[in-house]
């Protein structure tokens, strides 16, 4: 159902995107609410989610793509009408809060390939007993591969997914493949010379 209302709000111009407005709150809620969807970055790109914008619904969808749970907590603190009302029905804070628990994780380990737990214990505002689980389920989403080290009391991150893909991981993601096809011309050059 998600897929359908993403394509349906993909061909909707800036002239009819005010026309899809109902469904663009929808489908931010089905993305929010969904256990299994943390890419989010997409539906910023669509019209009708770009009328929305200043909007308290636009300024939620933003946290969850860009921001930590230290930002959804002061989000929550001034708008937890908005969060509660009728009106968003779908939108639970509880829930907002274990992903957005997930997404902060992911968030900190894309730059930081090892993590404490008292780092952790202290970003994530969970106790220490909870940090084993948290990671086990932090790996279940398949956006992070990591490590537990007991003794070390700490995690070592192997990869991550990007939470969002701007142009500078564009531009990082280009040098990297230029950087790659330089390696292999000259290594495939050095093949040649060997051969001959």
């Amino acid at each position: 159902a998600l897929q359908l209302l993403l394509e349906l709000l993909g061909t909707y111009t800036k002239e009819t995107a005010s026309k899809a407005r109902t469904d663009a709150v929808k489908c931010i809620i089905n993305s929010i609410n969904d256990p299994n969807v943390f890419l989010m970055d997409h539906l910023l790109l669509l019209e009708p989610v770009k009328m929305l914008e200043g909007e308290n619904i636009h300024n939620l969808l933003k946290i969850f793509v860009f921001s930590r749970l230290q930002d959804y907590l002061e989000f929550y603190s001034k708008q937890k009408p908005f969060i509660e009302s009728s009106v968003y029905l779908g939108v639970k804070h509880e829930r907002n809060l274990t992903k957005m628990r997930l997404l902060t994780f992911i968030l900190i380990a894309e730059n930081q390939k090892e993590l404490t737990f008292d780092a952790i214990e202290k970003e994530m505002q969970i106790s220490a007993d909870d940090i084993e689980s948290f990671i086990i389920e932090a790996v279940r989403t398949k956006m992070i591969r990591c490590k537990i080290d007991h003794l070390a009391r700490k995690v070592i991150v192997d990869n991550t997914e990007q939470r969002s893909f701007t142009k500078q991981h564009w531009i990082s993601l280009k040098e990297k493949l230029e950087a790659w096809k330089s390696n292999l011309t000259m290594i495939n050059s050095h093949f040649h010379t060997l051969a001959n």
